[in-house]
């Protein structure tokens, strides 16, 4: 397994992985029907879940740490952080996150 080199995978996340998960959490928002995710511009509980396609308790707790506040809904910084962390990251962190789900 590479480790993380936070120069290489740095210009990675800025120039490649950022605009590519704004750009699926745009569609997400769009494709969110509650109410408060339509005005605010979230994904909704729904939407995250159905785009996730895991088993339900691990759909679950995934959705539990993306979002931060618990309402339901998940804002573009943790959606854009999280998905950084899974996909970009050493293996300590990942091992962190894994864990905590």
């Amino acid at each position: 397994m590479e480790e993380y080199d936070e120069k290489l995978d740095g210009k990675f996340i800025k120039e490649f992985l950022n605009p590519y998960i704004k750009d699926v959490y745009k569609d997400l928002s769009l494709r969110s029907l509650a109410p408060n995710a339509v005005k605010e511009k979230k994904v909704d509980r729904v939407t995250f879940i159905s785009y996730c396609n895991l088993p339900g308790i691990i759909s679950e707790r995934l959705l539990k740490i993306f979002d931060n506040n618990n309402d339901g809904m998940i804002t573009e910084g943790s959606f854009l952080s999280n998905l950084t962390k899974i996909f970009v990251s050493d293996f300590d962190t990942r091992l962190r996150f894994t864990f905590n789900m």
